[in-house]
């Protein structure tokens, strides 16, 4: 089930359709002989469409397969099932050439900058880097460096001039992530994979990122999927949310409906563990999960993934595994994986 955000000739920029993804793990006595791995499914029919100009935020805690998403939507791996369709286009079954000029138009901003830059490099030469690597690097100096002072100005590095001979280690946070959003533009990409971008810098220069990622999706048009465990970033600087657990998608709707009105469990517990100015108690305790590893490889949990902590649970809940239906929120489309969603609106 997707709810499309499209494109003004009614596509989205990236469309992820039923993707099921599943590792191996040996464990015990059949890792030590080497047996067969059974498979342990991380993803299950995920389905999501980011459009252009507008910033979906895939949110859920450590482990619910939000990277794994990520990486499978810019096809750094093949899903076992469904398929993933970039500007109309079904590239799940496209070899790693074929996929080379693809890689243009879908550019990921990683975590760490300090990690994602080079730290041999000075600002200019890393800016210039994905055009050298695709074969672009054309023009003479002075037009090579027109360019890199074109995209640190778009970034907020004024004056230009300042960063350019700089070395990562010299930047702080803020700007080093700056100089790597800067970098993924270069090859004027469609598609923005935002793995957690601003969780490593001080609370002080998130915003000005936020902000900065906001105004290019719609000044150039850019679909972003922003990857984070975090609700009060995602409702900052997202149009809707898509929320994770356990690799599926349990909510999905308008950012701001989202918050303000959950209709998953799970949502309402993330929402309630936000602090509040003013609170003088901390967010409420939420019964802890299951360690699923202790679980069998391969065996996968009966019923809704929620129940063992949901405080609505019900017997049915145990036995019957929710889908994500439609519903409408004054108009504005709305996606809940539970039995039970209807009550959370009472």
């Amino acid at each position: 089930m997707t709810m499309a955000a499209t494109t003004s000739d009614g596509g989205p920029v990236l469309s992820l359709e039923d993707l099921s993804m599943g590792f191996g793990a040996r464990r015990g006595l059949a890792g030590v002989l080497g047996r067969k791995p059974q498979e342990r499914r991380v993803l299950h029919d995920v389905s999501l469409d980011v459009g252009p100009g507008e910033i979906v935020a895939l949110v859920g805690e450590s482990g619910s397969g939000k990277t794994t998403t990520a990486q499978l939507a810019l096809r750094l791996m093949t899903p076992a099932s469904g398929r993933v369709v970039f500007e109309g286009r079904d590239i799940t079954g496209l070899t790693p050439r074929q996929l080379r000029p693809l890689r243009t138009r879908m550019q990921m901003i990683y975590q760490d900058p300090y990690e994602s830059l080079n730290p041999r490099h000075r600002v200019a030469e890393i800016l210039l880097e994905p055009l050298r690597i695709h074969g672009r690097l054309s023009g003479s100096a002075a037009d090579r460096d027109e360019r890199v002072t074109r995209a640190l100005a778009s970034v907020g590095l004024t004056p230009p001039e300042k960063y350019k001979d700089r070395y990562p280690h010299e930047l702080s946070g803020g700007q080093r992530q700056r100089v790597a959003i800067a970098s993924s533009l270069m090859l004027e990409p469609r598609l923005l994979v935002a793995d957690e971008p601003v969780s490593m810098l001080d609370v002080s220069v998130r915003a000005g990122i936020l902000s900065l990622l906001v105004t290019l999706k719609a000044e150039l048009g850019l679909g972003v999927l922003f990857i984070t465990h975090d609700l009060s970033t995602a409702v900052s600087c997202a149009d809707r949310i898509a929320v994770m657990y356990r690799g599926r998608i349990v909510e999905l709707g308008p950012a701001r409906s989202v918050i303000a009105a959950p209709r998953h469990p799970y949502t309402r517990d993330l929402v309630a563990a936000v602090p509040r100015r003013g609170s003088r108690s901390g967010p409420p305790v939420v019964a802890p999960e299951e360690d699923t590893e202790d679980q069998v490889a391969g065996e996968e949990p009966d019923g809704c993934p929620y129940a063992a902590r949901c405080p609505l649970v019900q017997e049915p809940c145990r036995t019957w595994t929710p889908e994500l239906e439609a519903s409408d929120d004054a108009g504005a489309p709305r996606a809940v994986a539970c039995r039970r969603a209807e009550e959370m609106t009472r």
